[in-house]
């Protein structure tokens, strides 16, 4: 074997060795899509709550029955929010824009919020109401609306806050702000800000008869009021009442 077809091989192994490495290193990056992702993270508060009610049981298999039932109602008891306002409890989950969830302006994509609303959502009502769906109860989504002020950069971290904000007969309203940290003011801006006077006094703004700009401009000011034709009073007739059969 001659030295050409000895390097040929060795590059050909190199290069299969890299596009392993990248594979592997793009599979890990998106670790959170991977099958089952999603509902890990959306039922991991459901899950931590099981396990907290099979441990409970755990300390009471050996008391008697009339204990075991007593410190189950507490538990219980203790979960819910007995005496506070709905409006008053606000629910933090927190997040952060991975790879996976972020577009290629390197910020997170519109379609994940609603990803990363479901976890907050179902956080949010395991907290107001813990013994819901054990008594068979079931809530289903009825629509969303997302009004978006400002991008989440990639692998920033955020909080989305639930809160109640009204319901009905059929269906429960809720308001979701993705919060992120706020980014500290640079020198150069507080400087700015620190030099702009308290108080500006300003000159009224001209009338537009007394501008000459103003009327020279091609297209009439839409802001000059209109002077009204008088009308005899024959030509209007009175306005009468009568009823409609």
């Amino acid at each position: 074997m001659d030295a050409v077809t000895r390097r040929l091989l060795v590059l050909a192994s190199l290069g299969v060795r890299l596009l392993k490495y990248t594979a592997c290193l793009v599979f890990l990056v998106n670790l959170r899509s991977w099958p089952l992702s999603w509902h890990l993270r959306v039922f991991s508060p459901l899950i931590a709550l099981r396990l907290r009610l099979h441990l409970l049981r755990l300390r009471l298999l050996f008391k008697p029955r009339h204990v075991e039932q007593r410190a189950k109602a507490q538990w219980l008891a203790a979960l819910s929010l007995v005496g506070k306002s709905p409006f008053d409890v606000t629910v933090a989950w927190k997040g952060w824009a991975s790879p996976d969830d972020c577009d290629y302006n390197l910020h997170l994509s519109n379609s994940c919020y609603a990803k990363s609303l479901d976890s907050a959502r179902l956080a949010h009502v395991l907290k107001c109401f813990p013994t819901f769906f054990r008594a068979g109860g079931w809530m289903p989504l009825g629509g969303t609306h997302y009004t978006f002020l400002r991008e989440i950069p990639l692998l920033a971290r955020c909080e989305i806050r639930v809160r109640i904000v009204s319901w009905d007969n059929k269906w429960l309203f809720l308001v979701a702000h993705y919060v992120t940290k706020s980014k500290p003011k640079s020198n150069k801006m507080q400087k700015r800000a620190t030099k702009q006077p308290v108080a500006e006094h300003r000159l009224p703004p001209t009338p537009p008869e007394h501008d000459a700009r103003a009327q020279q401009a091609p297209v009439p000011l839409l802001h000059t009021p209109a002077t009204a034709t008088p009308q005899p009073a024959h030509a209007t007739p009175d306005a009468r009442c009568g009823s409609v059969r």
